[in-house]
C-alpha cells in the first residue's frame, strides 16, 4: 500500500534509496571478448574435457548457427561416433564464424576491429565485379582478403535485406 511505502522511505533503512548513484567512467579500451582468447577446441575441452575438440561436421547435427550451438566430439572414440553438445553451449562472443565476422550474444556479426583495418588490396580488380558476382566470389577466403572492403560491403547489405 502507499502508506507502507511512504513509511518505509521515512525509515533510516531507507538510506540506500535515497543515495545519489555514482557514474563509473566506462573502461576506454574494454577487455577483448573471451572467444578471442580461447579456439572452440579449448572451449569443447573446458566444457567436457581434454579429449574433446570442435566437431567436424556439425552440420549433420543441427541447423542451428554455430554461434548458438558449439558441437564437440570426443576424439578417444570412433570416427563416426556423434558429436555432443550441452543445452546452453553457444560458441563465446568474439568466436571467428567466417572472413571478418565473429560471434555476439549468439548471432555471427562484424568484428568491428577487423572492419576497420579492412581495405581492398587491389581496388581496381574489386571494383570491376557486380553485387551479385560479388557475393558469390566472397565466400572464396583468398578472394575475401584481396577485396576485404568490397565484400564488406556486400555481406552488410546482404545481413540487412
Amino acid at each position: 500500500s502507499q502508506n507502507h511505502v511512504e513509511s518505509f522511505l521515512k525509515d533510516p533503512s531507507s538510506w540506500c534509496v535515497h543515495k545519489r548513484l555514482q557514474m563509473l567512467p566506462v573502461a576506454p579500451n574494454p577487455p577483448p571478448p573471451p572467444g578471442s582468447n580461447f579456439t572452440t577446441g579449448q572451449v569443447c575441452q573446458i566444457a567436457f574435457g581434454p579429449q574433446y575438440s570442435v566437431c567436424p561436421n556439425h552440420r549433420q547435427h543441427t541447423s542451428a548457427p554455430q554461434c548458438q550451438q558449439l558441437w564437440c566430439k570426443d576424439r578417444s572414440r570412433k570416427r563416426f561416433e556423434p558429436c555432443e553438445t550441452k543445452p546452453f553451449l553457444p560458441a563465446l562472443d568474439g568466436t571467428s564464424c567466417g572472413l571478418g565476422m565473429w560471434c555476439h550474444r549468439g548471432e555471427c556479426v562484424v568484428d568491428p576491429n577487423w572492419a576497420k583495418a579492412c581495405q581492398d588490396i587491389n581496388g581496381k580488380t574489386c571494383k570491376k565485379y557486380s553485387k551479385a558476382k560479388l557475393k558469390h566470389y566472397c565466400g572464396n577466403p583468398d578472394f575475401a582478403k584481396v577485396c576485404c572492403s568490397s565484400c564488406m560491403g556486400v555481406k552488410s547489405k546482404i545481413r540487412d535485406l
